[in-house]
């Protein structure tokens, strides 16, 4: 995706503050309604990233470390195995 921007309103939804994502946004990030999202704070800008759980059904034996391992890079490099999975068509 190149470079955009995109502007939207703050509002109050109960006790949080609320903003809407843009239709464009939400179809980059393969998010819907009900679906979560993360925000990390990096480099002084705010990341929103979806929130996947980690598939470790058949995992049962392996070590913490290593899940801790594999969380850190699908998290790292989600946005490149995104961009890999969208060129192969899948």
């Amino acid at each position: 995706m190149a470079t955009e921007e995109y502007s939207e309103r703050i509002t109050r939804a109960k006790e949080k503050l609320s903003v809407t994502i843009p239709p464009e946004i939400a179809e980059y990030l393969a998010v819907n309604q009900g679906d979560e999202v993360a925000f990390r704070i990096e480099n002084k800008q705010v990341v929103i990233r979806p929130e996947r759980s980690l598939d470790l059904s058949g995992m049962d034996d392996a070590d913490e470390d290593f899940i801790d391992g594999m969380r850190h890079v699908l998290d790292q490099y989600d946005q490149t195995f995104r961009t890999l999975a969208d060129r192969r068509g899948g």
